[in-house]
């Protein structure tokens, strides 16, 4: 399987210390199949919604680090299937994951 993906959305930040956002992101996934007689492959698009919370405790003009809580909803949720086998892969709904981001600026 191989992904190719684009992503878009907004960041706020209320304070120094916080920042909050929100994005869409759009995949094209692809599998592939090789047999002793046929190749498959397969295509499909998939979209996932994604919200974060950022806490950083660390921050300067140049350099920052950033602990944060991302969580993502897939809106379309498209899944590989084998004839008489049934789906080997499904996109899963939505997932959690905490995120240590490390960023500094290079002008």
């Amino acid at each position: 399987m191989w992904a190719l993906a684009g992503q878009g959305g907004l960041s706020f930040e209320p304070a120094e210390l916080v920042r909050f956002a929100t994005r869409v992101a759009v995949y094209r996934l692809e599998g592939r199949r090789f047999g002793v007689t046929q190749s498959l492959t397969d295509s499909v698009w998939s979209v996932a919604a994604t919200l974060e919370a950022a806490l950083v405790p660390l921050g300067t003009r140049d350099f920052r680090v950033e602990l944060c809580v991302r969580a993502h909803a897939s809106l379309l949720r498209p899944r590989f299937e084998i004839d008489g086998f049934g789906a080997i892969y499904r996109v899963p709904p939505g997932g959690m994951a905490g995120v240590v981001r490390v960023a500094w600026r290079i002008d």
